[in-house]
């Protein structure tokens, strides 16, 4: 076995570029090729191979690569272009991607596909007592004739290797004993007639109240015989539907998408809310399919993932798996196998991490939602943004792109208008439903009008009553989590902080707890205040737990769900709201901005947005985009089908400028205002923004490593640094934060090449700190 060179540049899962090794001559070495080298002098880990090399680097002794995971490429040469791309984009290493690119279990070589142990019977020649077979095979009896099917799904993760067991039906006179035959050469060594010797049975459960050391027993004097065979994770149902029948306008701008890809690769389709987007993508995914292509649909949350699962695959059937990171960790790594190898799967429903899989003929990328701020990683390093990454994949592979919106962001709104991309309005609602009715309710006025009860206007509750007594549903929208925003105490004014970040805990009741959401610090909420000593502590604001408190107050009979990121840390947990929710079991759903994400409910009469100051009034260039976007989106969910919906919108603003906005949806008066005021000021799309947060526990030495930071890049003509200055939060974790922000011209491939050797050399001076580089942020 002879390799093409005799150096090998190896991707290491840590924060390096990788190193370089010797190929010993007996290794079949290959670009993409998982192995496993030494680092140090006890360390090895299993890495990437990301070129090969005739020369070593010079004055370093190569060590040489121990072993190869796979007689294939693991890794194929657009990914690792993908790769080197983030790496320079992003400003992080090699290591930083892999790590977040390749499922955990095939970083290391731990994986082993599915397995599943069969057992058969064999022969008779032996005695083993009467009672351990007769009970192991009356427990198969009762087990196939319960299942009475040929294959066992495989258990979850949790549980043990799935194992199962397959036997003849015994006789139906009791058998006194089983003897095992001489040994029989041939295939057909192994092979068990009958009608019932395919049914599967899972060890466990044959096993279950039954002797262990009486199977083995079994299996030792050859009465039963154990073998091993491959299964799939992978879940592939049939094809039960046929594809959607479109409408006239959904059918025109699909013509328009078309037209607008014959001459560019990457097209918006702005259609408002309910307008049938989803049908639209499903036909070019067809179209796609037909043509021999794979298909990369991306969703913004998890929870988006498993509505549309079911929608699509009984569409698509076995042709469509979903990807995220609430799937095992073994499923993960079947279907990047599954990819890598172009089998069976040719649609892949994911959130953000998708576009790191090995598509071998990817011809179309969807991007739903295309606005969301969720496709953006924000720790740990890559930060990418999920979406410009799949724009790049796709350039790579020469596939068409189409994203999606209703409420597109103002950058790719910009790119769409200057004919970067192409453009396709969809203005026309799914079976011509009007959009939703628009009421704003003044909370100021109503508070002094003695018109408000909790966080309801009386107008709001009258309209929820109404709602309900019609038989349809209500979303109510508060972007907050927990039960209140903080507590303070009445007689002294204290207010109970995070011991590691300046800032105020959340309370939450349902746990009575406060809580700190940047790094996760609990405590139990005191009976009296630590500072004075005084009783009634009392909570300010409110989040989404305390509105489900008040409606269960108002609506004692009416079930309540809520929907928010405590509840979505439990793959069963949202997937049971949901199911709840479209069900109609569910007649009030309390949600943050999750419940905005084009979810697709037929019954919902009534959306009340609770609070929408909290949104407007946010310390960021960005608010007023993301409150619209909220507003409209979550607007949107109403009214879907064959009635026009109501919103209700609540504020203390009713004067700003995004209200109007937001009644008369007409966003292309809003993107235009939004841009010249970008454009005056110097904000994206007119300039590429770079945000650099210097981390240590130590204050003073915070601000000497960030001032020095600041000082090399003002040197740059083309960047602008507006700090350095303390973080929004001024100390996360026990470390002090001190944060710039650059404002790019160009490219900017220099100055980020610029920040990444600066940041070498602090952590040579500095080896405590913490530099952290976000570009693009949001």
């Amino acid at each position: 076995m002879s390799n093409p060179a005799p150096y090998a540049h190896v991707i290491l899962p840590l924060p390096t570029n990788g190193y370089t090794y010797a190929i010993p001559a007996h290794l079949n070495v290959q670009v993409g090729s998982l192995v496993r080298v030494p680092l140090g002098k006890t360390r090895h880990y299993w890495g990437v191979v990301s070129a090969l090399q005739d020369k070593q680097p010079e004055g370093v002794t190569c060590k040489e690569i121990e072993q190869v995971a796979y007689p294939f490429p693991l890794v194929t040469p657009t990914q690792l272009q993908l790769w080197s791309w983030m790496a320079g984009y992003y400003c992080c290493t090699m290591g930083d991607v892999l790590k977040a690119a390749l499922p955990t279990l095939l970083q290391h070589d731990t994986y082993k596909p599915a397995q599943q142990t069969y057992v058969k019977l064999v022969g008779d020649t032996s005695t083993v007592k009467r009672e351990q077979q007769v009970a192991i095979l009356e427990r198969f009896k009762q087990l196939t004739a319960a299942n009475d099917m040929d294959e066992i799904s495989v258990p979850e993760p949790n549980e043990e290797p799935c194992q199962s067991i397959s036997v003849p039906a015994p006789n139906e006179e009791p058998c006194q004993s089983i003897s095992v035959p001489e040994p029989v050469e041939g295939p057909d060594a192994n092979k068990v007639e009958g009608p019932d010797a395919n049914k599967k049975v899972l060890k466990s459960d044959l096993l279950e109240g039954q002797s262990l050391s009486a199977f083995n027993t079994l299996v030792k004097h050859g009465i039963l015989a154990c073998f091993e065979q491959e299964t799939s994770r992978l879940v592939m149902p049939i094809q039960e539907q046929a594809w959607p029948v479109l409408s006239k306008a959904q059918q025109a701008a699909l013509q328009s998408i078309n037209q607008a890809f014959a001459e560019k690769d990457m097209v918006l389709l702005h259609g408002v809310t309910a307008s049938g987007k989803t049908e639209i993508y499903l036909k070019k995914i067809q179209e796609t399919l037909q043509k021999g292509q794979q298909v990369l649909y991306l969703v913004p949350e998890i929870a988006l993932t498993s509505q549309l699962e079911n929608r699509l695959q009984r569409v698509l059937g076995g042709k469509m798996v979903a990807y995220h990171s609430q799937i095992s960790d073994n499923h993960r790594a079947e279907i990047y196998l599954n990819l890598l190898q172009g089998k069976e799967i040719q649609v892949v429903l994911g959130t953000r991490s998708s576009v790191f899989l090995p598509f071998q003929k990817l011809g179309l990328v969807i991007i739903d939602e295309e606005h969301e701020p969720s496709y953006k990683q924000y720790e740990p390093a890559p930060r990418y943004h999920a979406k410009n990454a799949a724009l790049v994949m796709a350039q790579f592979t020469q596939a068409q792109t189409l994203l999606g919106s209703a409420t597109p962001s103002i950058e790719t709104y910009y790119l769409a208008q200057q004919g970067k991309y192409g453009y396709v309005p969809l203005t026309e609602r799914y079976s011509q439903v009007l959009l939703p009715r628009v009421e704003v309710i003044d909370r100021q006025d109503a508070f002094k009008k003695n018109r408000m009860n909790d966080m309801f206007s009386w107008f709001l509750k009258e309209k929820m009553e109404e709602t309900l007594r019609a038989g349809q549903q209500v979303i109510l929208f508060q972007n907050r989590r927990g039960f209140s925003s903080f507590v303070e105490c009445t007689a002294c004014g204290y207010v109970p902080k995070c011991k590691h970040c300046d800032v105020s805990l959340t309370y939450h009741k349902n746990t009575d707890k406060l809580v700190c959401h940047y790094c996760g610090y609990t405590q139990p909420m005191p009976p009296v205040c630590p500072s004075c000593g005084a009783e009634g502590l009392k909570d300010k604001g409110f989040g989404t737990e305390k509105v489900v408190e008040a409606l269960q107050k108002y609506f004692p009979d009416v079930s309540v769900d809520r929907l928010d990121v405590d509840i979505t840390r439990s793959k069963t947990q949202y997937q049971g709201v949901l199911n709840r929710f479209a069900s109609g079991q569910t007649k009030i759903l309390v949600g943050t901005q999750m419940v905005a994400k084009g979810f697709d409910f037929e019954n919902i009469g009534l959306v009340g947005i609770l609070n929408a100051d909290n949104m407007m009034n946010f310390p960021d260039f960005r608010a007023s985009e993301r409150a619209f976007q909220l507003m409209v989106q979550v607007s949107g969910r109403a009214g879907r089908r064959n009635q026009q919906g109501l919103v209700v919108l609540q504020t203390s603003q009713p004067e700003h400028y995004l209200i109007p906005a937001v009644l008369s949806q007409n966003m292309s008066v809003f993107y235009q205002n939004e841009l010249q005021e970008r454009k005056e000021f110097g904000y994206p799309p007119f300039v590429r923004l770079i945000e650099i947060q210097v981390r240590h526990k130590q204050y003073t030495e915070a601000c000497q490593i960030a001032d020095e930071l600041a000082l090399h890049l003002q040197k740059h003509r083309e960047v602008r640094v507006l700090g350095p200055s303390a973080g929004v939060i001024g100390r996360v974790q026990q470390y002090f934060v001190r944060q710039m922000l650059l404002k790019v011209i160009g490219s900017g491939a220099q100055v980020r090449q610029q920040i990444m050797e600066h940041i070498n050399q602090i952590k040579k001076i500095h080896p405590t700190a913490v530099v952290v580089v976000d570009v693009d942020p949001i």
